[in-house]
């Protein structure tokens, strides 16, 4: 049997790096999740950003040893998905004339001299660069809403985008801790959306909620297409720190009582005097569901009050989104978010995890949902271009520029240069 040409997606967490390490299997024609593994990085990485360099390097060489160590052979390349509180989404407009005698049909070149010109118009200071840029809708003579504008006659291109804005210093620290040059950034909320969120819903209007450990990302859906972008510093961590505090235990012990006991809502649980046990040092304690309901509702109550205060400060008129509320991410994964999310937003809400029909993952790396950034990566970073070879391309030697051959220097163009 042939080697597997693999690669490697990196998810830069709150306090942790995650990553999957994936092959493309021939026979179901789509991308194939072989094994994905945590390392906790306190000291290197905070909300997104390197906080360490060498500590965050070493946890991210570990991690890539370990997952190239599980398929005993070294990947083909390496993505790195990036959120955090260090990176925003600006809303942005290209003006490009094709001409000012006659229309002509709009080609690749014309769209590449708009999106440059989005770039131009883009706000920008020596800290900051941009990552990623996402059209919203290009406007042929005055007519908008036209997603697509190949071929169409024109004289005068618009486009209007959301340019992913983040702190050059930070980007250029993920790249140093990472050690591969030209490496390929993503931003992990656009592909979140891509692959979550299905077309039928970004038609009606919709909020995507993915609740992380230290963060909440919100991803709006307006007429099919992403309106706006953005990351709160609230996550399922916080009701970690307020367990903690009521029972007098360590983070840890708080962390299991709350994933292996806890619930949103007293009326979803079957007897609320039920007891749980715990340990304060080594001392074994008792306590009813009830007691930590009455720590975890609040909590939750309030982060979707500070939800709904963002969402109305940037002018989202949330009934107007038919299509509802989809949550995903590990913070998700209690009891009663669902039922808590449709009581305060008085809509649908669904709870979304990565579509196995698009993408081969096992059911345990599945079903945590620490990966599913990671994963939803791979997929929308490769949606398009499934076309991995056996033994197609030369292996990345980390820390150098990898020599290509012609046959894939335009391959390695299509997936990995999609940055803007």
């Amino acid at each position: 049997m042939g080697k597997k040409d693999l690669i490697i997606i990196l998810d830069i967490g709150s306090s942790s790096v995650h990553g999957i390490i994936a092959t493309f299997n021939a026979d179901e024609r789509k991308m194939e999740v072989l094994d994905a593994q945590t390392e906790p990085c306190p000291d290197g990485i905070k909300d997104g950003a390197v906080v360490g360099i060498r500590e965050s390097a070493k946890a991210i060489e570990t991690l890539i040893t370990n997952l190239e160590q599980s398929q005993s052979s070294q990947a083909n390349g390496i993505i790195v998905s990036v959120r955090g509180s260090l990176i925003e989404a600006q809303n942005t407009t290209g003006n490009f004339r094709i001409s000012d005698i006659e229309s002509q049909k709009i080609n690749d070149e014309n769209m590449n001299s708009v999106t440059e010109a989005v770039k131009s118009a883009t706000m920008l200071d020596f800290r900051h660069e941009i990552i990623q840029i996402i059209p919203k809708e290009y406007i042929v003579d005055n007519q908008p809403g036209i997603q697509d504008p190949i071929g169409l006659e024109c004289s005068h291109l618009q486009l209007k985008a959301l340019v992913i804005v983040a702190s050059k210093s930070n980007m250029e620290n993920i790249k140093n801790a990472v050690g591969i040059d030209g490496l390929q950034l993503s931003y992990g909320y656009n592909a979140l959306g891509d692959t979550l969120v299905e077309t039928s819903d970004k038609e009606l209007g919709c909020i995507l909620v993915d609740i992380g450990g230290m963060t909440t990302g919100i991803v709006v859906y307006i007429n099919k297409v992403i309106q706006d972008i953005f990351e709160l510093p609230i996550g399922s961590d916080l009701i970690t720190k307020d367990v903690t505090k009521k029972f007098r235990t360590t983070q840890a012990e708080s962390k299991r009582i709350k994933e292996t006991c806890g619930a949103v809502l007293e009326e979803i649980l079957t007897d609320p005097n039920e007891e749980f046990e715990y340990s304060v040092g080594s001392k074994p304690k008792k306590a009813s569901k009830q007691d930590l309901v009455d720590v975890i509702k609040p909590a939750i109550d309030k982060q979707i009050e500070f939800i709904f205060y963002n969402l109305e400060k940037r002018g989202i008129d949330i009934s107007a989104l038919s299509g509802g509320v989809i949550l995903t991410g590990a913070g998700t994964k209690m009891p009663g978010m669902l039922e808590a999310f449709e009581k305060a937003f008085d809509c649908g809400v669904k709870i979304l995890n990565i579509n196995k029909d698009k993408i081969i993952v096992p059911d345990d790396i599945l079903e945590t949902q620490v990966y599913t950034t990671a994963i939803a990566t791979l997929y929308s970073e490769y949606k398009d271009h499934l076309v991995m070879q056996e033994n197609n391309y030369t292996k990345v030697v980390r820390g150098k520029k990898p020599q290509l051959t012609d046959s894939v220097t335009s391959w390695f163009k299509q997936i990995f240069d999609k940055m803007v």
